[in-house]
């Protein structure tokens, strides 16, 4: 098997699996349970909340760690948390063409309530005009949300710059998904006010993440039960799968330089031998995220493509896995201006540390036979 379809989800680690059984088995307490058993989990979980701030260089007296299900409660509690509770202040909020579902959805939903929301468009880069952006900022501007690394084309999105253009208006508050973010690029996540996190993105288990905001954010609960994590975020809190998250997290962190030496040595491989199909357009460049490699069909459909890997045991995606049941163009593509054909038929290869330049060259071989052997077909 070859999988390259690690910005859908990655294969948990052997650490992970190992600390989840363990700790599923002999910590299974509630850690809201007033015994010992449940005091020594809500203890543990301060802790990895510290840990996982050192990992990420933020300032422990200034942030805290808000344990959600994954990335789309997190996105989710981010902006409408954000957004409903500071409504009085203005009801401006800015994000872009880009961002995933969950991210888009939510937005699109309080323009129902009565926010006017802006749209940014990318470049070619892939980056966003920063001098447009301050230009659209007024004074009912409250909220921003711009991404790390897009999930589909793996372009990097300028958050450094982003916040040096809005520091002078203290009002904003900064969010990023970094769900294809972290351990994959490096950047200064410093400058956010909140973020969002993913642990089965960076080999963890699904079903957690985390959003990690500044102490003085107030955010307004979306789930309301037992008043967990200071009655932000109810619901008993999943400690097996938190200590997975952390195991994940800090495997990412501090072996990143291991892990993008071997990636890149296969996207590049993969760029270069892609770069010779005439039938195909690469998307993704050369300096974006080594993780992500988007390219489209120009006379054939990328699902019978995909369907014919499939076959062989070779595992990629055409857009984002949340979207890939609906018979509708990459709206990501468009953004880059891609016309409907190719928006119609991307594959996207992601990658992990796990791959191999051996499986790639499989890839490549495999993925020219099908090609030839498939009739021209597109949408």
């Amino acid at each position: 098997m070859i999988y390259f379809d690690n910005a859908s989800t990655t294969i948990p680690s052997k650490e992970v699996l190992e600390e989840f059984i363990s700790c599923a088995s002999n910590s299974f307490a509630n850690p809201s349970s007033l015994h010992y058993l449940g005091m020594k989990n809500e203890n543990e979980i301060s802790r990895i909340k510290t840990e996982i701030l050192n990992l990420l260089k933020l300032n422990v007296s200034q942030y805290d760690v808000i344990f959600t299900s994954g990335a789309t409660e997190s996105n989710n509690l981010a902006i409408f948390g954000t957004c409903r509770q500071y409504k009085n202040r203005g009801n401006h909020i800015i994000t872009t063409k880009i961002e995933h579902e969950s991210v888009l959805n939510p937005f699109k939903e309080l323009e129902k309530e009565g926010f006017k929301v802006t749209y940014l468009d990318v470049d070619e880069e892939g980056k966003i005009n920063i001098d447009y952006l301050k230009s659209l900022i007024t004074k009912d501007t409250i909220f921003i949300s711009i991404m790390g690394v897009n999930n589909e084309v793996g372009n990097i999105l300028n958050i450094e710059e982003i916040k040096e253009a809005i520091k002078a208006y203290p009002k904003i508050i900064f969010h990023s998904d970094l769900a294809q973010s972290i351990g994959k690029v490096k950047q200064d996540y410093r400058v956010l006010d909140l973020m969002t996190l993913s642990s089965h993105k960076i080999h963890g288990l699904k079903g957690v993440g985390c959003l990690i905001k500044k102490k003085n954010i107030v955010l307004k609960p979306l789930i309301y039960g037992g008043e967990q994590q200071n009655n932000i975020r109810s619901g008993t809190i999943d400690f097996p799968n938190i200590v997975g998250f952390k195991v994940a997290l800090k495997d990412a962190i501090s072996n990143f330089d291991k892990h993008q030496e071997n990636v890149k040595k296969v996207y590049v491989f993969l760029y270069e031998s892609l770069k010779s199909i005439d039938s195909i357009k690469i998307n993704s460049k050369m300096n974006w995220c080594p993780y992500i490699l988007s390219i489209s069909l120009k006379n054939k459909k990328a699902s019978v493509v995909i369907e014919g890997l499939s076959n062989k045991e070779i595992y990629v995606n055409g857009v984002s896995a949340c979207n890939s049941k609906k018979n509708e163009p990459s709206y990501v593509l468009k953004a880059f201006n891609k016309d409907d054909t190719l928006a119609f038929n991307p594959i996207r290869i992601s990658l992990s540390y796990l791959n191999t330049v051996e499986e790639a060259k499989v890839f490549i071989e495999e993925f020219k036979s099908i090609l030839s052997s498939i009739r021209g077909e597109t949408r």
